[in-house]
């Protein structure tokens, strides 16, 4: 009778194209094969008698570990649809990690914090306020009015807000306010 384990390994060497020397029913077969097919898809460069040894008589929980490690370390492309670079999760959108259940360890994933801050910016384009979006050092002061609304907003910003405070733009439709808001919030 196999164990759980067991099962699992030959239940995934099954599904790889079976080579005639190994006996998948075997667990130690099963797990020999299955390291030897990923050795062969991703690590040709180095021996395989050295990548075997290495890999081959390792406890679960370590193959969990050195997956989460592997993924850890690789970096996404979601940088290159929103622009924003997240140092955490390389741009993948996710954390690995392992974790033990059942009784044996696999490798899991969990969204990383820039999550929000992804789908926030994908609000803000949608909404087309992002063309706006600026900051205070870059506003060009042509009139007079707009020094006086620069230096206000400054104020405002250097100010205790403990209590709330809030900033009401005001002015005749044409006046930017939604421009200046956007160059406020991007300070």
């Amino acid at each position: 009778m196999m164990s759980g384990n067991a099962t699992t390994l030959a239940g995934v060497a099954s599904a790889l194209a079976k080579p005639e020397e190994y006996n998948l029913e075997d667990p130690q077969q099963a797990a020999e094969y299955m390291v030897h097919s990923i050795w062969e898809n991703h690590f040709r460069h180095v021996p395989w008698e050295e990548y075997k040894a290495q890999h081959l008589n390792v406890s679960r929980q370590e193959l969990a570990r050195r997956g989460v490690e592997w993924d850890n370390q690789t970096p996404g492309h979601l940088n290159e649809q929103d622009g924003y670079d997240c140092p955490l999760c390389l741009n993948r959108g996710y954390i690995s990690f392992a974790e033990e259940r059942d009784g044996t360890w696999v490798k899991s994933l969990r969204w990383c914090s820039c999550r929000s801050i992804r789908k926030n910016l994908l609000r803000l384009k949608k909404s087309g306020l992002s063309q706006g979006l600026g900051r205070l050092e870059d506003f060009r002061v042509e009139e007079p009015y707009q020094k006086q609304m620069l230096d206000v907003t400054r104020a405002w910003l250097a100010a205790d807000h403990s209590r709330g405070a809030s900033l009401y733009l005001g002015g005749a439709p044409g006046a930017a306010r939604p421009c200046w808001a956007r160059r406020r919030a991007g300070s």
